[in-house]
């Protein structure tokens, strides 16, 4: 399903006047992240990114980025916290199959769902980090009170290409928010099925990232949060129904220019 090619610049898409549905998320908290880092510095170990010939950043980690939130997938519901990730368009989460690499995370159990429904088609996907793979399932998937019936997903049966990031993570797995065209084996995203079911009145989404445990980030469905903006809503056309992503002119800050014909 493609939605209207356009996307707020502080992530914020579309604007609605329909009910919306809030869905709170979670943040590594800034001490965990330093302590990580230092962690990371005594053991000698560099930045957990690299860069490619083409200048562009691979992040092999999630540090300071994780901001997750929960979903829950079966009857009786087996509870996830995962990433909300604008970058891909497949759901994931560690089967109880699982081997080491998924580490003491929550681990989706079949036999323990009255609405599971097998499929079997297997699942691999590529990260900037290294593969993950495992195969695909069908279940009642709950996202912030909203029951969306027969959802498709992925349970992960090996997580080693995440390595250390996801082992030691927050995140149990990963909820992709882009276009169903990216999905690895051309599943409907659940986002769509939100859409398709009737369960959201307006196929529009937003984040507000906040960040602090008084400052709690929220993922709105079916609209946005006026609370967590003023103004209007600048509208700007995607490159593609692909990723979120936009031409950018330039960008300046109190008069110093800092981008010219980007991509963001």
């Amino acid at each position: 399903m493609i939605y209207a090619a356009k996307f707020f610049l502080a992530l914020l898409s579309l604007v609605a006047v329909a009910a919306v549905y809030k869905f709170p998320l979670k943040k590594v908290e800034n001490r965990e992240f330093v302590a990580q880092i230092i962690a990371r510095a005594a053991k000698g170990m560099k930045p957990s990114f690299r860069l490619k010939d083409d200048g562009s950043i691979v992040i092999n980690d999630y540090e300071n980025s994780q901001y997750y939130g929960e979903i829950a997938l079966g009857t009786r519901e087996q509870k996830f916290n995962v990433i909300f990730d604008t970058g891909s368009a497949d759901l994931w989460v560690a089967s109880s199959q699982c081997d080491s690499s998924c580490g003491r995370h929550a681990k989706y159990d079949s036999s323990k769902s009255s609405t599971y429904v097998a499929n079997g088609t297997s699942f691999d996907i590529m990260y900037g980090s290294g593969p993950v793979s495992g195969f695909q399932s069908i279940d009642t998937l709950d996202m912030g009170g909203l029951i969306v019936k027969s959802q498709e997903f992925a349970e992960v049966t090996n997580a080693e290409g995440l390595g250390a990031a996801y082992k030691l993570g927050k995140f149990d797995g990963i909820l992709g928010m882009a276009f169903g065209v990216l999905s690895v084996n051309h599943v409907t995203t659940p986002f769509d099925n939100l859409v398709a079911q009737g369960l959201v009145d307006s196929a529009e989404f937003a984040f507000y990232l906040g960040n602090s445990a008084t400052d709690k980030g929220e993922l709105v469905l079916g609209g946005t949060d006026p609370a967590h903006y003023t103004g209007d809503i600048t509208w700007v056309n995607l490159l593609s129904a692909t990723y979120w992503e936009i031409t950018m002119n330039g960008m300046s800050v109190a008069g110093t220019s800092y981008a010219t014909n980007a991509k963001a």
